[in-house]
């Protein structure tokens, strides 16, 4: 790497940095960035990535002059960042003012080794052509606007890039935090977070970065993403003698504990299928539901609305803390993180500055459920295809 040596000293030391990362174009072991205070310094680097040549430019100047981009709700975002509301009305922020950070990978987990899964659109016409009409139960549950936004793509290494480098800032990082504080001075034990010099802890936050830009994603966030509200029942850690489970045997079972899920009625089976390949996605564990996801299954099948939003949320930083212990390779909701980061302006951003394609940045999209789901789950004999039915192509736009 050629530096154009002014009168300057180091300004920060990267180790490990894997420069555009998405593209998995280069990596380098250790870089030092030297910045003048009052000159620019340009650096320009040249990859190969698959038959062309890919010219990546970046800009450093005065940290406080560059530009970061910011997904907290702006009732969250920082009072002393000065922000600039996204023309799309998302109330998703972009905030000058804020420090450029070239954020370092949590996972040890290579790269290419992550599986980005990718939530199934669902074609409710077609179910209700083959005979399952879901319109009550959808209504009930407000989540018409949120399968709609299911219907779109995702973009596989900018997830990627943002998993490697996510991390889970909850109650717990904020203890840390202060065990931290109060290690390095035994003086502070005791002490309010304020005395600490520590900013006030208000909600959990999931902390990572995409292509630089610094992004952080709480519950708002994802309950604008969803176009559903912030509303609704939300349990979890429920005890296995919960009183809730003896009406989900009632309601779902049908009051014989035995029963297997296979064997239930059909509109539960599919509203299972949307909870196994929307809401809950795993990877590598049982297919049964959990005690807790039982319960949203009975809520769901009682007409009992669910608060998505945070649902979604606990299981994504449930998701990045067992990748951070190198125990889950499988990024979930795919398409839900590609919406985050359109409605946050990351994708102008980066189509602004020529950074990537919609082809470099592997748009994919998820697979659709319709009638002949219901045809493959035996739910009906025969699958009566039509011409409306949802296509690939019709969710890629």
């Amino acid at each position: 790497m050629l530096l154009n040596k002014f009168s300057c000293t180091p300004y920060f030391v990267i180790n490990e940095l894997s420069v555009l990362s998405p593209l998995n174009v280069k990596r380098f072991d250790k870089i030092t960035i030297y910045i003048s205070h009052t000159q620019l310094i340009h650096f320009s680097y040249t990859f190969k990535f698959l038959s062309s040549t890919l010219k990546i430019r970046f800009f450093f100047s005065q940290i406080e002059n560059l530009r970061t981009l910011n997904l907290q709700h702006s009732s969250m975002a920082l009072s002393s960042a000065r922000q600039e509301t996204d023309s799309s009305g998302s109330g998703l922020q972009i905030n000058t003012g804020s420090s450029y950070v070239i954020k370092p990978k949590t996972m040890a987990i290579p790269f290419e080794s992550f599986e980005v899964q990718v939530e199934s659109p669902v074609d409710f016409a077609s179910l209700k052509r083959n005979g399952m009409n879901l319109d009550s139960l959808m209504a009930a549950q407000q989540l018409f606007a949120y399968f709609n936004m299911l219907n779109g793509p995702t973009y596989v290494k900018l997830v990627k890039d943002f998993w490697v480098r996510a991390e889970v800032y909850d109650v717990d990082a904020a203890k840390v935090e202060e065990l931290q504080a109060v290690a390095r001075d035994p003086n502070l034990r005791g002490k309010t977070r304020k005395e600490m010099g520590l900013e006030p802890f208000r909600q959990t936050e999931i902390r990572s970065s995409v292509m630089g830009i610094p992004i952080t994603i709480i519950e708002e966030v994802i309950a604008k993403a969803c176009r559903v509200a912030l509303s609704g029942r939300f349990l979890w850690n429920v005890s296995r003698k919960h009183s809730l489970l003896k009406i989900f045997t009632t309601v779902v079972l049908k009051g014989n504990p035995a029963t297997k899920l296979v064997d239930i009625e059909g509109n539960h089976r599919m509203l299972l299928k949307f909870m196994t390949d929307c809401f809950f996605q795993k990877g590598g564990a049982s297919d049964q539901p959990s005690v807790d996801h039982k319960l949203v299954l009975y809520f769901l099948a009682a007409f009992e609305k669910i608060n998505l939003p945070r649902y979604l949320m606990h299981h994504l930083c449930w998701a990045i803390k067992e990748g951070i212990r190198g125990k889950r390779k499988q990024i979930p909701y795919g398409r839900l993180l590609s919406e985050i980061f359109t409605q946050g302006q990351l994708l102008e951003t980066l189509r602004k500055n020529k950074l990537a394609s919609d082809k470099a940045l592997g748009t994919v999209t998820g697979k659709i459920i319709n009638g002949k789901t219901l045809q493959n789950m035996k739910i009906i004999r025969k699958f009566s295809p039509n011409e409306k039915d949802l296509k690939e192509s019709a969710v890629q736009t």
